[in-house]
């Protein structure tokens, strides 16, 4: 029996295409093994997993699990937190970029036994409008092409759904002239401007290659007024990060980014739209206790 003796499952059963629910499935009588009391919820609608954390936290459970992809946890931890309840990782959406950057392994048994092993590692988030977030939020071209897969559906949110996506609203999409202050100040007409607490976010983008959830800081990319073409020869460079390196990128890092622009231009916090300009992003330094490796 785990030192833990009560377990919250929350699952998104539509998750990678239902792979979410199988592996759960699978591993239910480990965990019913390993725990005295397993409580398992199913996600029915957005925003119920972060109605299922808050309810689980409040009635005491020792660890919350969540299975799934990447949008699920951002609604599980915004349920969390404030609190010192730990978070586990099954890692079985379409993007599985959070558990990437942690180490998690993304199949069953390697999932289970950090589950299981219960070591843990304390790591900061970023905060935008009063939401958490865990991987990577902003504005401007990627926050407009978030919005347009949210109101596309949750079919796919992966790579290829979030690259089609990019690809009509480029079609369309003007850069805009925003104003960056940090640990200096930035301006001028932008493509996007992402601010990172972990490197990966969109299915597989290292759009924040240097960012680290340890450091207490958030890593901001801008990137300036890039024509289609160029964005186009950019795009296949995000994959591996070095995207930072274009001429008309710049990036840094500060406890607190804010950015001011139009005033209907929408913000994401981990591919959901939270707002719109203006947006202070802030580190929020050791806020989510994680099982990892």
């Amino acid at each position: 029996m785990s030192p833990r003796t009560s377990v919250t499952v929350i699952v998104n059963p539509k998750a990678g295409g239902g792979r979410a629910l199988r592996a759960w499935k699978e591993l239910q009588p480990l965990f019913r093994g390993h725990f005295r009391h397993v409580t398992y919820h199913e996600t029915e609608a957005p925003g119920h997993a972060t109605f299922l954390a808050q309810e689980a936290v409040r009635h005491g459970t020792d660890l919350v699990v969540g299975v799934g992809g990447d949008g699920t946890l951002h609604e599980i931890v915004n349920g969390m937190l404030p609190g010192e309840t730990p978070l586990g990782v099954l890692p079985f959406g379409t993007g599985n970029d959070f558990a990437r950057g942690l180490g998690i392994p993304r199949n069953l048994r390697g999932a289970w036994e950090v589950i299981a092993g219960s070591k843990e590692r304390r790591i900061d988030l970023g905060r935008v409008h009063g939401q958490y977030y865990i991987q990577i939020a902003g504005t401007g071209f990627d926050a407009m092409v978030a919005q347009k897969v949210n109101e596309g559906g949750r079919a796919g949110t992966g790579a290829l759904t979030y690259v089609a996506t990019l690809l009509r609203v480029l079609l369309r999409y003007q850069n805009q002239p925003l104003q960056l202050q940090a640990e200096r100040r930035v301006s001028g007409k932008s493509l996007l401007v992402a601010v990172g607490n972990t490197t990966h976010y969109a299915g597989g983008m290292k759009m924040c290659p240097e960012a680290d959830p340890e450091d207490g800081l958030l890593d901001w990319i801008w990137l300036g007024d890039l024509g289609r073409l160029e964005i186009l020869r950019a795009l296949p460079l995000v994959f591996s990060g070095r995207h930072i390196h274009i001429a008309k990128a710049q990036r840094g890092r500060a406890p607190a980014v804010t950015i001011e622009g139009p005033s209907d231009l929408p913000v994401h916090a981990d591919g959901e739209v939270v707002g719109t300009l203006p947006a202070t992003f802030e580190a929020v330094p050791k806020a989510l206790t994680v099982l990892v490796p």
